[in-house]
């Protein structure tokens, strides 16, 4: 073989493994906090991994022209440290570029490597069906371009596959992972390394034979390996969402406990309030008779009280009181709050659900309506029945564009997400109880809630 053809050849093997690592631990850490300047250090980080590499490229270079036999055995040696290489340098590219835990950082590389390695197992395979020579053995043969074409091909169908299948979950996840699940990471790091390491290296046994036989050998390896990766791979996209889930869920219950308390304490404190009230205003007429005193004074300071008096009547005990509360906070806010319900027909809901549907509703309303002037600050509720199908329907202005998920469900524009989402979520998981559903749309500076229960 030329010198030249050598040099490319090993070059080839050391640059597309490397880079191949580099490109699936990018599909995975798209969705990373970027540092500052984060393009200049990416292109600084390939400059420095291409130099690394070839260095490794040229030291091996000049070992096989003086002296060292380019045997299959020293070929697949030769694979081992350009894996172990790939994976160290995309270990530092993600630390270099993205501001995230180490254990985020390690988890993305790993399933980046497994990637990588999958693509490059089932383009071996079909390497050998086809009967062309690997890019990864051109050092004996000439150099093949077609060989070369199907592994940027077989490389790009896997790369589609695994974004969507994977990447994209891994992205909603990743970045709720507790501490538990980040110290599994780091020594499930090192156990993969070593893992794949001792696996890559069983493949030396394959050098015993040859022809044909080798072909059935490395066709029945590759297909074990490719194997191992797709459990890896799928495993730990198992283990990712089965932390998520079980972390949401705990949040989501501290957030409705949290919620419940909240509720339970303002119906005391509102009865209380009631009882109070109630009997201030006969103590006031009763102080005020026979006293000459302005009538007008009179007038305005029984309707303060009455405000606090008053209790909104829906035919529910348990929404009259939560609507009774939040008339109250919507009037010291200047929010107009018009209530058109029918209480009666919601005896099928949990006392828990009632307050969570029109609380969180409610809540949310609120919480924007103080952002804009006092003359646009309105909330209307309202209900309607065909039939079997009640409909609630809960409106308050709004013209601010909002972005939703594909379920459905608005994004919040809170920084501090932490327990926000859960209030939408549960709106709907509510009305899905019960055979309906639940949609949110924004249009004509409204954001509407519509919910359909099934009697």
């Amino acid at each position: 073989m030329e010198n030249s053809t050598l040099y490319l050849s090993l070059l080839t093997m050391y640059f597309t493994t490397a880079l191949g690592v580099i490109i699936y631990c990018g599909m995975f850490s798209y969705s990373f906090k970027r540092r500052k300047l984060f393009v200049l250090r990416l292109i600084l980080s390939l400059i420095v991994m291409g130099s690394v590499t070839n260095s490794m490229v040229y030291g091996l270079y000049f070992g096989f022209t003086h002296g060292i036999e380019t045997s299959l055995r020293n070929i697949e040696l030769i694979r081992m440290a350009s894996n172990i290489l790939s994976l160290l340098l995309g270990v530092g590219v993600l630390f270099v570029c993205f501001k995230e835990k180490p254990s985020v950082i390690l988890f993305a590389t790993i399933m980046g490597y497994a990637c990588n390695g999958l693509g490059t197992n089932f383009y071996e395979m079909l390497i050998i069906v086809i009967n062309r020579e690997s890019i990864f053995m051109m050092v004996y043969n000439d150099y093949d371009s077609l060989s070369l074409a199907l592994f940027f091909v077989v490389h790009a169908v896997v790369f589609f596959v695994l974004f969507f299948t994977c990447a994209r979950a891994f992205a909603k996840t990743i970045k709720s992972m507790d501490k538990k699940v980040e110290q599994s990471i780091i020594w499930m790091f090192v156990f993969f390394t070593l893992i794949m390491t001792g696996i890559q290296g069983s493949n030396l046994f394959n050098t015993a034979y040859n022809g044909s036989m080798l072909d059935a050998v490395s066709y029945t390896f590759n297909g074990i390996v490719a194997l191992i990766y797709i459990i890896i791979i799928f495993s730990l996209r198992f283990i990712l969402v089965w932390a998520h889930t079980t972390q949401e869920k705990e949040a989501e219950k501290a957030f409705y406990d949290s919620y419940k308390e909240k509720v339970e304490l303002q119906a005391q404190n509102m009865e209380l309030i009631n009882l109070k009230c109630h009997d201030m205003k006969h103590q006031l007429r009763s102080m005020l008779e026979g006293q000459n005193l302005d009538s007008e004074f009179i007038e305005e300071t029984q309707k303060a009280i009455s405000i606090f008096d008053a209790q909104v009547k829906t035919g529910n005990d348990t929404l009259d009181t939560l609507l009774t509360q939040k008339s109250l906070l919507c009037d010291s806010q200047k929010i107009q709050l018009t209530i058109m319900l029918d209480g009666s027909a919601l005896s099928f809901m949990s006392a828990q659900e009632i307050n969570s549907f029109f609380g969180n509703a409610i809540d949310n309303a609120i919480e924007y309506l103080l952002t804009v002037d006092e003359d646009k600050r309105f909330i209307r509720i309202s209900s309607a029945q065909n039939g079997s199908i009640f409909t609630i329907r809960v409106e308050n202005y709004c013209e601010t564009p909002l972005k939703f998920r594909t379920n459905g469900l608005p994004e919040t524009t809170k920084e501090d997400n932490g327990y926000h989402g859960f209030g939408t979520k549960s709106i709907k998981t509510i009305a899905q109880k019960y055979g309906g559903d639940a949609s949110f749309e924004r249009r004509d500076d409204l954001f509407v809630v519509t919910a359909i229960f099934m009697l």
